[in-house]
């Protein structure tokens, strides 16, 4: 038996009829690219929540992701499948044939950064649309002061722009872990297949495990003079 889909708290706060910011085709082509691409994976996972996916299946998905990634298994759907399913939730995510989908309907990896942060501004959205629902409906009700009712208007607004800040922090722990895991991945065979530009000697792409991206390496030498 199909079971009732969770609701958005982000939804519940708001009127009937009201259509919510969303990106549910950007979310998607971000979890596709997490399944099919190992670097979107770390992106990911420092930049995104289940929170901020307005579908609920997308929420399960991402879950079901980092679950994995916390657990260093490796990511595609069907590992993200069975995954789903030990967390009984592969009917609520789309099942099999949804995270194929998913994974077969991918522009290209290289714009997860701009479509997360898309998803991110409407998540935001969604928040300032709900609290600020909640602050026009206290200010109708007056059960409060004004002053009462302004100062915890701007206390909701502050914990809606500190929750997003604290993203951009990791604890030195888990940052040097992920360090870690990432060296280890750099230098695995399949990243260097697929991933890494080979420098052509290697002994140095042993070292340094190909050229990445945003490398611009200079060999050049500086002029001498005399």
């Amino acid at each position: 038996m199909l079971r009732a889909p969770k609701k958005n708290p982000d939804v519940m706060r708001v009127k009937e009829g009201i259509k919510l910011p969303s990106a549910e085709e950007i979310e998607m082509a971000v979890l596709g690219a997490m399944m099919i691409d190992k670097e979107t994976v770390y992106k990911g996972m420092h930049i995104l929540n289940e929170d901020i996916f307005f579908s609920g299946k997308h929420r399960n998905i991402f879950i079901a992701l980092r679950n994995l990634f916390k657990l260093n298994e490796g990511i595609d759907h069907f590992t993200v499948f069975s995954e789903l399913k030990r967390l009984g939730k592969e009917e609520e995510a789309g099942g099999a044939s949804y995270l194929i989908e998913l994974t077969q309907n991918i522009d290209s990896p290289a714009n997860f950064e701009h479509y997360a942060r898309i998803i991110l501004e409407k998540s935001i959205l969604r928040e300032l649309i709900s609290v600020s629902h909640e602050i026009a409906s206290e200010a109708y009700n007056a059960k409060q002061d004004a002053l009462s009712i302004m100062s915890a208007a701007e206390r909701k607004i502050f914990e809606i722009t500190e929750k997003h800040i604290k993203k951009n922090y990791v604890d030195l722990k888990t940052a040097v872990n992920e360090a870690m895991d990432y060296l280890d991945s750099i230098h695995s065979k399949d990243f260097l297949s697929h991933v890494a530009v080979p420098t052509g000697y290697y002994d140095l792409d042993a070292l340094l495990g190909g050229f990445q991206k945003s490398d611009l390496p200079d060999t050049s030498c500086p002029p001498i003079d005399g």
